[in-house]
C-alpha cells in the first residue's frame, strides 16, 4: 500500500494540474484502484527461490515446496512441473531424489514438490490413507497451480512425474484432468486408464524389469498389507498402449527409441496428432526405483545410480513445449 500512495503522490508532483483536477475523493478512489491491481499482481520472485507453501483443502493444511526458475522475470507464463513422491515418503525426498530443479534444463521451469497425505496420494483407486480417508488430492493440485500464479505467471498446462504411488497420481490426473496436463511421466507404477476424459498427452512410462514393487506385467505387490492398500497394477504395456490409443497414435507398430540416459531402447507408439507421442521404456537390472535415485528398499528390486533419469524427465518435457 505505501509503495502505491507514494507513486501517486510523486506523479502528482509530476503533474500538478492533474492533481488540482482531482477531488480528495477522486483521489482516494485513484488510490484504492491501484491498491487493488497491486494485491492481485504476482508478487515479484527472485531467480532460485525455494519457497516453503502452504494452501488449505478441505480443513486440512497442505504443503508444498517451490523452486523458482533461474530468470522468473524474463517470461509472460512460466511452465511447472510438479513431482510427486512415493508412499512414505515426502516432497524433500522426491527433492533430493530427482534434483529436477537442479538438472540441465531445469532451471527453465517452476518446479513444485508437494507432499502427500500421512505421506500418501488418492491416485483414485489408491493408495494408504489418503485413499481410505477420501483426501481430494486433486483440489490439492488445482490449489497449488492457483497458488503459484499468485508469485508469477505460469501456462495453463502443467508438467507432471512421479514415481510409485506419485506416478499413480499422474496418471490419475492425466484421466480426470487432461485439459490441465502438458506432458507426463510416470515411473514405476500404473493406473487404469481405460474409463478416462478425452486428452492428447504426451508419455513415457519408465519401469525396472526387475521392480518387485509394482510388477512391471502387473498384478500385486508382495505382501498382504500392500496388496489391501495398494491393489491389482495394470501391465505398464497395456496402460501405455490405452493411453496411445487415446492420443491418437492407434496401437499397431511401434518404433524403438534408443534412451542412453536409461540405458535402455524404448519402445513408443509415434504416429500421434500434434506429436503426443505414447513410449515405454523397460530399464534392465532396475528394481522398484528412481533410475539414477538412491537404493530404495531391497526386497523390491536392485536401484541403478549410473542411469539419468530426471534428465530424461527434463528433455522430454523440452521436447513437448
Amino acid at each position: 500500500m505505501i509503495w502505491c500512495l507514494d507513486m501517486i503522490r510523486n506523479g502528482m508532483r509530476r503533474l500538478p494540474g492533474l492533481a488540482a483536477a482531482l477531488s480528495k475523493p477522486a483521489f482516494a478512489l485513484l488510490a484504492l484502484a491501484l491498491l487493488a491491481l497491486a494485491l492481485l499482481s504476482p508478487v515479484p520472485a527472485e531467480a532460485g527461490q525455494r519457497l516453503a507453501r502452504a494452501v488449505t483443502i478441505d480443513g486440512l493444511k497442505r504443503t508444498f515446496t517451490v523452486v523458482l526458475p533461474d530468470n522468473p522475470g524474463s517470461r509472460q507464463a512460466w511452465p511447472v512441473i510438479f513431482a510427486f513422491h512415493p508412499a512414505a515418503a515426502k516432497g524433500n525426498w522426491m527433492e533430493r531424489t530427482t534434483r529436477l530443479h537442479a538438472v540441465p534444463g531445469g532451471g527453465n521451469y517452476v518446479v513444485v514438490y508437494p507432499d502427500g497425505y500421512y505421506p500418501t496420494w488418492n491416485a483414485g483407486d489408491c493408495c494408504g490413507r489418503a485413499h481410505r480417508n477420501r483426501i481430494n488430492d486433486l483440489a490439492f493440485y488445482n490449489a497449488m497451480r492457483q497458488d503459484i500464479a499468485g508469485i508469477l505467471p505460469i501456462e495453463p498446462k502443467a508438467y507432471l512425474t512421479g514415481f510409485s504411488n506419485g506416478s499413480r497420481m499422474v496418471y490419475h490426473i492425466m484421466c480426470t484432468q487432461p485439459e490441465t496436463v502438458a506432458a507426463a511421466v510416470a515411473v514405476g507404477a500404473t493406473r487404469n486408464m481405460e474409463n478416462c476424459r478425452a486428452g492428447r498427452i504426451p508419455l513415457i512410462h519408465i519401469h525396472g524389469l526387475e521392480d518387485k514393487g509394482s510388477p512391471v506385467e502387473g498384478g500385486y505387490t508382495p505382501g498382504q498389507l500392500f496388496r489391501e492398500d495398494i491393489g491389482y497394477m495394470e501391465p505398464a504395456a497395456k496402460v501405455v498402449r490405452t493411453v496411445a490409443r487415446r492420443n491418437g497414435c492407434g496401437t499397431g507398430q511401434t518404433q524403438n527409441v534408443p534412451k542412453p540416459s536409461l540405458g535402455t531402447t524404448c519402445s513408443a507408439y509415434t504416429s500421434c496428432p500434434g506429436g503426443a507421442v505414447s513410449m515405454l521404456c523397460l530399464v534392465p537390472k532396475m528394481g522398484h526405483a528412481w533410475p539414477g535415485g538412491p537404493q530404495g528398499l531391497k526386497m523390491f528390486g536392485p536401484y541403478r545410480p549410473d542411469l539419468r533419469g530426471s534428465a530424461e524427465v527434463i528433455d522430454f518435457f523440452n521436447r513437448h513445449r
